[in-house]
């Protein structure tokens, strides 16, 4: 998985890291900042079911966009034989828990 800042996240870490203050208070704002912006983005990720697994359902992922996840349902491994893939949002805290996007 590759991780790109996105250009209004590099807008907001230049806002944290030019602020003025100990180099302590600065680090850990920028890496509360990094979360939150990392969690404030819609990620996805593969639900598979095989058959033969007694109901088992397996969670790969997470994903930065639904083009990453749906390709990956077609050119790894976690695609199951005779099974179920479903590509669905991980639900954080500023989705909505719909699959439209």
């Amino acid at each position: 998985m590759s991780l790109r800042p996105r250009k209004r996240e590099l807008d907001v870490m230049c806002q944290v890291l030019d602020s003025e203050g100990m180099l302590e208070d600065m680090a850990n704002s920028a890496l509360r900042t990094a979360f939150d912006l990392l969690l404030a983005r819609e990620l996805w990720v593969l639900v598979t079911q095989t058959e033969g697994t007694a109901g088992m359902v397996f969670v790969h992922g997470p994903y930065m966009t639904r083009n990453q996840a749906v390709k990956a349902a077609t050119t790894t491994e976690v695609t199951p034989h005779g099974g179920t893939v479903l590509v669905r949002r991980l639900i954080t805290s500023t989705a909505d828990g719909g699959d439209d996007a």
